[in-house]
């Protein structure tokens, strides 16, 4: 009996400790151009469609956003990454758990300038003179199909 409980304990132990061994990387992308837009990662193929005024979570690590306007514009912004040396993890929201996945997130919002800024962990919006990491604020690039 004794034999069979601790097997069982051994065995819900180690799948406790493999399924909380990864973690889901995703982008916050704020939507500050005042129109609907959609955006796909092309790290995942992943598309979402966010709202003027809105953020949604995207799965994504690393590569480019592709966002697509209402009048049928693209933008590229190259390198978007959670995993570059030039992210401080000050601008990154970082939970682990032993119960589940961990999740890392960086959020970003895009300007009607096209340009894409990083945001603290919990800020809705831009702060005046915030200082941005390496390669921010990225300038859209036109996509031509």
């Amino acid at each position: 009996m004794r034999r069979c409980l601790y097997t069982a304990l051994f065995c819900l132990a180690g799948v406790l400790f493999l399924t909380g061994c990864y973690t889901k990387l995703s982008v916050n992308l704020g939507n500050g151009t005042g129109e609907k837009i959609q955006v796909k990662s092309a790290y995942t193929g992943e598309v979402v469609q966010i709202a003027p005024a809105k953020f949604k979570k995207i799965p994504h690590s690393s590569g480019d956003l592709i966002v697509t306007t209402t009048n049928s514009e693209s933008f590229g912004f190259p390198n978007v990454s959670l995993l570059a040396h030039d992210i401080d993890d000050s601008y990154l929201d970082k939970r682990v758990s032993i119960f589940g996945p961990g999740y890392m997130t960086l959020s970003v919002v895009l300007e009607t300038n096209m340009e894409l800024y990083v945001l603290a962990p919990g800020r809705k919006g831009l702060v005046p003179d915030a200082k941005q990491p390496g390669g921010y604020p990225k300038q859209g690039e036109r996509v031509v199909r």
